[in-house]
């Protein structure tokens, strides 16, 4: 995404959309590039809609198909899929290209002796926020749902805590 005005972007997908609409509103002219065909990649049906809706009442551009060259002081410069070069003029260019899991945490508490631990959430893959919920529920549930394998010892007795997308038990 490149705001003509005062700030830019590259990145036309969940998070991409969702702080260039969050700059938009906030009356920032947004230009959104994404490599992908489409804005809005990965988002379902419903959610593009809404998005797109919310986006159509601001001063936006979209460009997609577009790959990323060279960011310079007067904004971006991109090729799209015929080899064409644009240049994408603004102030600040935001980069919002992919997202990894911080495991850290994870990886500490998976150390400790005696101590079980499940990768839950962004902690496991970045999705969606409804992956993390249902995941942290699955594994704090687990007890519940299956007792007769925690009495045979494959599952944890019970949940301790939740912290930052780890689970332990």
């Amino acid at each position: 995404l490149v705001c003509w005005v005062c700030l830019g972007w590259v990145g036309g997908g969940l998070i991409g959309c969702d702080v260039a609409l969050f700059l938009a509103e906030r009356g920032k002219r947004v230009a959104i590039t994404s490599r992908q065909d489409e804005i809005g990649h990965g988002l379902g049906i419903v959610d593009k809609m809404a998005l797109f809706e919310r986006l159509s009442k601001q001063d936006t551009e979209t460009c997609p198909s577009m790959r990323l060259l060279e960011i310079t002081d007067s904004g971006v410069i991109a090729v799209d899929k015929s080899g064409t070069k644009s240049e994408i003029k603004g102030d600040t260019v935001v980069l919002a290209s992919g997202l990894k899991p911080n495991r850290k945490l994870f990886d500490e508490l998976a150390k400790v002796p005696g101590l079980e631990v499940y990768a839950v959430g962004d902690c496991a893959e970045p999705r969606k926020i409804f992956d993390a919920i249902h995941e942290g529920y699955m594994a704090a549930s687990m007890d519940q749902l299956y007792p007769k394998l925690i009495a045979t010892g494959y599952l944890c007795q019970s949940l301790a805590r939740v912290d930052f997308g780890v689970v332990t038990l």
